[in-house]
């Protein structure tokens, strides 16, 4: 856990070896970040669902409703209710109160602490992780629909380019990755294909501003790179340009916009040395009643560790209530 990629990549001679390396994680990440990775493959612990993430969340959505939750969308959580330091329910941006016995936020951690607690509750510790700790980036993420079949060419690619790629917000790329959904039958008529391209960013702050100062220019920087892309891979895919469909270009203002991540984040804190050995807790001192769980309360993140803590604190609630935690998978 200490040992930084990095740290790692300079042990190989091969300079092909160190290539690669410094290609899978950024460098300043804890190794375990890719032993984990292989091991979750090795046990086939990790897999793609078909058809994407939308079907997979369906049916979390369809499980939990059939158990009588109830799911309010297109409502955004103003303030967590407190009252004698007990969280007793939450405010909506229409106004609207909801009370519950426990309150839970799986939510953005920066806007649960700053915004909806407006940092009431605070710890050192926490304070030092919002302003110190390395996260996981935001992305400009390309999707294209391809008048093409695709089945010859692998799922993934990394392509290597001769002059870098250099973004708007003055990200400078050497390589972008392909994923090419020849095996997901569901994303695409017959004959035809899904491709999308997935390129880190840490400036998600240039992109809001600039969908709200020019969206005009914001809309063109982002056709002229859907163009750029493309003419990339139709070097290494001929043909590719002129099957081209459709196309959809996501930017961090626009994660920011769905998922309301800090800094557009995909996956909260990174997996650096430093934040592997922080364990967040998931009750806030001096605040009864509240949990929080979620990527933000594990460094590293991802839906496994969402999913584990959702369960654990299930466990707990159960234990809370003299109830028998019970897990069945039907």
């Amino acid at each position: 856990s200490k040992l930084t990629m990095d740290d790692f990549q300079n042990k190989w001679e091969n300079e092909k070896m160190k290539e690669i390396f410094s290609s899978i994680i950024p460098g300043s990440w804890s190794v375990l970040s890719l032993i984990f990775g292989m091991a979750f493959q090795h046990l086939k612990a990790a897999g793609y669902p078909v058809g994407g993430s939308l079907p997979f969340a369906r049916n979390i959505e369809r499980e939990y409703l059939k158990l009588g939750g109830k799911i309010n969308y297109q409502n955004k959580v103003k303030e967590i209710t407190v009252e004698n330091e007990k969280a007793i329910g939450i405010e909506l941006d229409n106004g609207n109160q909801l009370y519950a016995d426990e309150i839970v936020s799986a939510a953005d951690g920066y806007y649960t602490i700053f915004k909806m607690l407006k940092g009431k509750y605070l710890t050192k510790k926490l304070e030092d992780a919002y302003e110190n700790y390395s996260l996981f980036p935001s992305s400009l993420y390309l999707g294209f629909g391809v008048d093409m079949d695709l089945s010859d060419y692998p799922h993934a690619l990394v392509m290597y380019l001769p002059e870098k790629l250099e973004l708007a917000d003055g990200t400078e790329h050497d390589r972008i990755s392909l994923n090419i959904y020849n095996f997901d039958p569901t994303l695409a008529p017959e004959g035809k294909t899904t491709v999308t391209v997935l390129i880190n960013s840490w400036k998600d702050e240039y992109w809001t501003e600039l969908k709200k100062s020019n969206p005009q220019l914001y809309k063109k920087i982002k056709n002229e790179l859907a163009e750029k892309v493309i003419d990339i891979i139709n070097n290494k895919i001929p043909g590719f340009k002129e099957k081209v469909e459709t196309i959809d270009v996501s930017t961090p203002y626009t994660v920011k916009r769905y998922t309301n991540n800090w800094h557009g984040s995909y996956e909260g804190f990174a997996p650096t040395p430093k934040s592997l050995t922080s364990k967040f807790a998931k009750e806030i001192k001096g605040l009864d009643n509240f949990n929080m769980i979620g990527q933000w309360t594990e460094p590293g993140g991802g839906i496994p560790t969402a999913a584990l803590d959702g369960r654990n604190l299930a466990r707990k609630l159960c234990k809370k209530d003299k109830k028998k935690f019970i897990s069945k998978i039907n």
